[in-house]
């Protein structure tokens, strides 16, 4: 009886010494990323997903919202190509026959918002380009004068409107 007991409280030691380290615990919110996300159905980060195409279309006189859901960004900036225009955020999916009432004066073709909606005024080709910049690298980042610097471009096929 002895023997066992010396066998159990040595196998009980064996488990209490096994187990004095500390767990490893993940950083909570201790990381920075690029990402962004646009409607409609043009959700794609070829960054995060290298699979996917930054490619989308829509009908002449529609928007298109666009929102960046970047961690940890210094700076953020949204540009678009002339023949475009930011929307303010004052209007409801209902307000469908014109949407160049919400044309945003305020705003050229850069903006610092986290959101936004593009007017999308001219048939072709055009293009929205996000830029964020970061104190440490992240995924398609480069390294502009000691600032990590990450952009992309979405390209928007704008044509007529089908009836």
């Amino acid at each position: 009886m002895k023997k066992y007991f010396i066998i159990s409280a040595m196998f009980v030691l064996a488990l209490f010494s096994g187990s004095c380290t500390e767990d490893y615990e993940i950083p909570y919110n201790d990381y920075d990323s690029f990402t962004w996300w646009a409607s409609p159905k043009i959700v794609y980060n070829t960054l995060v997903r290298p699979d996917a195409s930054n490619n989308g279309a829509v009908a002449v006189g529609k928007y298109v919202a666009f929102q960046d859901l970047s961690k940890g960004a210094l700076t953020h900036e949204w540009s678009i190509s002339a023949g475009n225009s930011f929307l303010t955020t004052e209007f409801t999916e209902a307000d469908t026959a014109n949407y160049e009432r919400f044309i945003n004066p305020n705003l050229g073709l850069v903006t610092t918002d986290k959101l936004v909606y593009v007017l999308f005024q001219t048939l072709g080709v055009h293009q929205v380009k996000i830029k964020n910049t970061y104190s440490r690298k992240v995924i398609g980042a480069v390294q502009v004068n000691g600032v990590w610097t990450a952009e992309a471009i979405i390209t928007i096929t704008v044509g007529p409107v089908v009836p």
